[in-house]
């Protein structure tokens, strides 16, 4: 059962750094409010979101392959052995993040439901 704990913990760590690294990656926002004309405001605009889109596409590509399936597997191996989901932190969860904001929740879950079965079990 250590095992899975200690590779729980280490899942969750691997994918906060993660995510650190794709926020500092992140394209900024690049705003000029002393552009008056709407035409170039909008191509401005278009660009930028095709830009953060591109970026978001990456960024779940690069999870599925790194992190899906590891996740999926870590959280069921907890389950076995004994730990509680915690809230939003069903499978379902941890199996569809559908963005920066859900990936670091699995990270999360991951972390807390490992500590929790440690608690546990070393009680």
């Amino acid at each position: 059962m250590a095992a899975v704990i200690d590779e729980a913990k280490a899942l969750s760590a691997d994918i906060a750094s993660w995510m650190k690294s794709w926020e500092f990656s992140e394209p900024s926002v690049f705003r000029r409010p002393d552009v008056r004309d709407e035409a170039v405001r909008h191509e401005m605009w278009v660009a930028e979101t095709e830009n953060r889109d591109h970026h978001s596409s990456k960024m779940k590509a690069s999870w599925s392959q790194l992190f899906a399936v590891r996740a999926l597997v870590s959280y069921d191996r907890l389950v076995a052995h004994g730990a509680e989901p915690i809230e939003n932190g069903d499978r379902f969860h941890i199996e569809h993040p559908t963005n920066p904001l859900g990936m670091r929740k699995v990270s999360e879950v991951l972390g807390v439901m490992a500590s929790q079965l440690e608690a546990r079990t070393s009680s």
